[in-house]
């Protein structure tokens, strides 16, 4: 399962890059209005469940995986690609991943376990675009 640390490390990641600073949202994204938020680019965090590992028979020694989804939200598919890429050049610089920062746990560095095709979202009004694309890496106790 995802922590909420662990949640925290990968917005904190992304916010490093000055692209994305200030515009990355957890699960969903309004407006000052409570409206779904139209004023795009921006980036839409879902943290997903991931999987434990009991590595040790005694003491509370467990690994798992934090795993989650990074919508990237622009209004047509070459703003979706550069928003996309923006996250993987952050997470995943040279195709190599960063281990976040996680207190009290060692962390191994970042993956990109899927990357989905672009999606039209066409529940706002005008209608826009995204790219789920997710992201996972080990975790296991300092």
């Amino acid at each position: 399962m995802t922590t909420r640390a662990e949640l925290n490390a990968i917005r904190d990641l992304l916010e490093t890059n000055d692209s994305i600073k200030g515009r990355v949202f957890v699960s969903q994204a309004y407006d000052d209005q409570g409206k779904p938020l139209l004023d795009v680019p921006y980036w839409v965090i879902h943290p997903a469940g991931g999987s434990d590992h009991q590595t040790r028979l005694t003491g509370d020694y467990a690994e798992h995986t934090a795993s989650f989804v990074i919508h990237s939200v622009n209004e047509d598919a070459d703003g979706v690609l550069w928003a996309g890429e923006r996250v993987d050049e952050t997470l995943r610089p040279d195709g190599r991943g960063v281990a976040p920062v996680v207190g009290g746990r060692r962390t191994e560095p970042l993956r990109r376990d899927a990357l989905l095709p672009v999606q039209v979202d066409t529940d706002p009004s005008p209608s826009l675009l995204y790219q789920p694309a997710e992201y996972s890496f080990t975790s296991s106790p300092a």
